[in-house]
């Protein structure tokens, strides 16, 4: 879980270092956008651990596949006769 990002305390401390009211909440506000903005792009631990299990399943796939092809190819070179 992302921690929200608090504009009143934002708009409170620039206030304080002498930005006016305006310019301080527009300030915040844009600030509470941009971390909203980049909150959207963040990969929670379930979307790792469904990532994983994707991966594993296409791994044990393509190993049962490995295994089929190397299984054809001992057959066909079996069937190829020697000189």
């Amino acid at each position: 879980m992302v921690a929200a990002f608090d504009t009143l305390a934002a708009a409170r401390a620039l206030e304080a270092a002498g930005v006016g009211k305006g310019p301080a909440e527009a300030i915040a506000g844009i600030a509470r956008d941009a971390a909203d903005a980049g909150n959207d792009n963040l990969a929670t631990k379930t979307d790792l651990a469904e990532l994983k299990a994707e991966l594993k399943a296409d791994m044990a796939a393509l190993t049962w596949r490995m295994v089929g092809l190397a299984a054809v190819i001992v057959a066909a070179v079996k069937l190829i006769p020697s000189p």
